[in-house]
């Protein structure tokens, strides 16, 4: 090899190293440039030093520097010019503001961010009413309970997702303090609440995603609160509330989940429901669907929320329906809930007020808690057979329970109302009244039910159960489960072995010849009303007070016990109808 050839090898191999040394100095430049631009994102601390309360203005930062666009924002308690204008160019980004001091009002031109929103202050209220536009998914986070962060309006853009799986939304509201937003919430995005706080929504939004509420209250205080109703839904987890306040009326479609916050750790029930409406006269038009197992609605005393649409849930789940607060929830409209689980009311009124003969609800009734006051939980009907007969599958009745605080009635006289078998309870100082305001009962099942209440009666003491002021029906043959054309009224001893009337009827009776009412327990029935019904009465067990002539009707009056007694009151009774004394012990009091 020449020397010519090596000296080629030498200069090429120079030449390589200068360009290696070349890029990789070029490379550590852009290195050290992009450092020196990452430096100079700074976090800025508002001290309000300078003479105006704009934000351009460096004075009013520590260090006498303007915030840049990717700064950090801090605005501390010990500060003064706490209502500030952002004048900076519209559309500057941020990364992140946080509040650690309160009394803040802050307005101005829009801004982007990065990074989110935090309020750490203990106490106090901040409002930053500057429109956001979002970059991208973050939190806004009122960490305190004694704290308050109010928002204006924010755009969540672009960011699309749904919420059906933790952290795909646009914005999630968190902390155990107060949030809200009082803005718009714009955009494709979704939202999603977090944490024990409350967050408030009283814009007209128009957001397209879902909103998720997973844990806390969010309280929707516009009609149009939870975005747009055609491209997202609401989500109501389990152990998390939706509240509705000021006489809103919300066409979202709703899905709810057990009780709401407070649920199954021995809260007031009237504090309870994943939907709740706590002012006013609310109205609910989107399809709701009970997604729990017991899914609590709440109205507080004085106010009313009407669900006008259908409440629906798999039919397989046996999904319950339970109604709390001292206000009234009713239950509208011209389709059929499509539940198969019980609808019980705990406190307050329940109004059925589908059209006539559409199902109000899915499956058994039940009234009341036997400790919540004398008429403490009420269902009161507003159409023609809000009640099904059978049970979502045709296979059985139904069956309304009264307990000894419920109420059932009415409306009117143009109400009528057929129902499976009824179960009436009586308590110690209140029991289970059926009111039919001259409207018509029809008892479809055979059996009428009268007992006691875990906490029972005392000695001649209590009221009786009472069903009053109208028809009572006793119906037509069913041949189904629970069904037959023996009616039997089984009216147990609810007075401590006291003679006192369990089970008063004022209504008036009536019935076809065919149907047969047997009374049957040790407890004692009282019948005060002019009754028509001409099939037989049969009396097997324990008392019978005679509170008019016609009491037992036209038909056959079939005595069949030896301990049976019958007892006239208020005033002496003609007893006109044909009786067979099937005992051998007959007594005759009055």
């Amino acid at each position: 090899m020449s020397r010519k050839t090596n000296r080629v090898e030498v200069e090429q191999n120079l030449k390589r190293v200068v360009e290696r040394t070349s890029i990789q100095r070029r490379r550590r430049r852009l290195l050290f440039e992009s450092l020196e631009d990452r430096r100079m994102l700074a976090s800025r601390v508002w001290d309000g030093g300078g003479t105006d309360n704009n934000w351009s203005t460096a004075a009013n930062w520590l260090g006498d520097v303007a915030p840049l666009a990717g700064d950090d924002l801090i605005f501390p308690d010990s500060a003064a010019h706490k209502t500030n204008f952002n004048d900076l160019a519209a559309g500057t980004r941020f990364n992140t503001l946080q509040f650690t001091g309160s009394g803040y009002a802050i307005t101005g031109n829009p801004i982007q961010l990065q990074g989110g929103i935090t309020a750490s202050n203990v106490v106090g209220v901040n409002e930053f009413d500057v429109p956001i536009r979002l970059l991208n998914s973050q939190s806004f986070v009122s960490a305190n309970v004694a704290a308050t962060l109010i928002l204006g309006d924010i755009d969540t853009a672009d960011l699309q997702g749904t919420t059906s799986f933790l952290g795909t939304s646009a914005m999630f509201l968190e902390g155990d303090g107060m949030t809200v937003v009082q803005g718009v919430i714009s955009g494709l995005g979704s939202v999603t609440k977090l944490g024990t706080g409350t967050a408030t929504f009283s814009g007209n939004n128009t957001y397209l995603g879902l909103t998720d509420v997973r844990q806390g209250v969010l309280v929707a205080d516009h009609d149009s609160a939870l975005g747009s109703p055609l491209t997202g839904d609401t989500q109501v987890q389990a152990g998390a509330s939706l509240h509705i306040v000021g006489s809103r009326t919300i066409a979202e479609p709703l899905a709810i989940r057990e009780g709401g916050v407070g649920f199954g750790i021995g809260s007031d029930p009237s504090e309870l429901g994943a939907l709740r409406s706590i002012g006013g006269a609310n109205t609910w038009t989107g399809p709701i669907e009970l997604a729990g197992g017991d899914n609590l609605i709440g109205v507080d005393a004085g106010g009313s929320l009407n669900i006008t649409s259908r409440l629906a849930a798999i039919t397989s789940s046996g999904r319950d329906l339970v109604k709390t607060g001292d206000g009234t929830l009713r239950l509208s409209g011209s389709e059929a809930n499509l539940f198969t689980g019980t609808t019980t009311v705990l406190q307050g009124t329940l109004e059925l007020a589908k059209s006539p003969h559409v199902d109000a609800i899915g499956g058994n009734l039940v009234i009341g808690n036997n400790i919540g006051g004398d008429d403490a939980a009420t269902v009161r009907i507003l159409a023609d057979e809000q009640i099904p007969l059978l049970n979502f599958f045709d296979s059985a009745l139904n069956t309304v329970t009264v307990l000894s605080s419920g109420r059932l009635e009415l409306l009117d006289n143009s109400i009528e109302e057929q129902i499976g078998n009824l179960t009436l309870t009586t308590g110690a100082t209140y029991s289970a009244d059926v009111d039919l305001n001259q409207g018509r009962l029809v008892l479809g099942g055979s059996g009428l039910t009268v007992s006691a209440s875990a906490q029972g009666g005392t000695s001649g003491l209590s009221p009786a159960a009472t069903i009053v002021d109208g028809v009572l029906d006793l119906g037509t043959f069913f041949s189904g489960s629970g069904g037959g054309l023996n009616k039997n009224f089984n009216i147990g001893d609810t007075q401590i072995a006291n003679i006192a009337t369990d089970l008063l009827i004022s209504a008036n009776i009536v019935g076809n010849a065919d149907v047969q009412l047997l009374k049957s327990g040790a407890g004692t029935m009282r019948l005060d009303g002019a009754n028509t019904m001409s099939g037989p009465f049969v009396w097997v067990g324990g008392l019978l007070e005679a509170g008019s002539d016609s009491a037992f009707g036209t038909g056959v009056f079939s005595w069949q016990s030896d301990s049976n007694t019958l007892i006239a009151v208020g005033g002496p009774r003609t007893i006109n109808n044909p009786i067979s004394v099937d005992s051998h012990n007959t007594h005759f009091n009055g």
